[in-house]
């Protein structure tokens, strides 16, 4: 199959540039600093305080930002202990079953001790204590 007609310059269709606006959401721009290499600061700070490796952090930040920081680490820390509490309960039905339970007993009289047999508990230790030499 041959090609029978050539498309030249002159029938081309023109493209139209279009100006588009872009809208930064959540930034405030105050000011622009050119330098010299084409590059830009955007809202540059006249002062940066000088910080030592070992300096308090919490001297140089706003107290909001604080605050956000402090709401997102403590969010952060129940979505972990929230997310291994099924673990948890586990581990600590698995230590019920093996004896290991520290309780001050007061019945039938106080200081009395509470026998468990330690059979399983040496069993477990001894499968661990086996498999880690394999």
């Amino acid at each position: 199959m041959a090609i029978d007609r050539r498309i030249t310059g002159a029938e081309e269709p023109a493209l139209e540039m279009e100006s588009v606006d872009i809208q930064t959401p959540d930034m405030d721009i105050e000011a622009v600093e050119m330098q010299e290499d084409g590059s830009a600061i955007i809202n540059p700070q006249d002062e940066i305080p000088e910080l030592s490796f070992d300096s308090n952090l919490a001297e140089f930040v706003d107290e909001d930002a604080m605050g956000v920081i402090a709401n997102d680490l403590i969010a952060d820390y129940k979505a972990d202990q929230g997310s291994r509490d099924e673990w948890f309960q586990s581990y600590r039905k698995g230590l019920n079953l093996l004896g290991f339970k520290y309780e001050e007993r007061t019945m039938p009289f106080a200081g009395s001790s509470g026998v468990t047999h330690p059979l399983l508990s040496e069993s477990v230790t001894q499968f661990q204590a086996q498999a880690y030499k394999e």
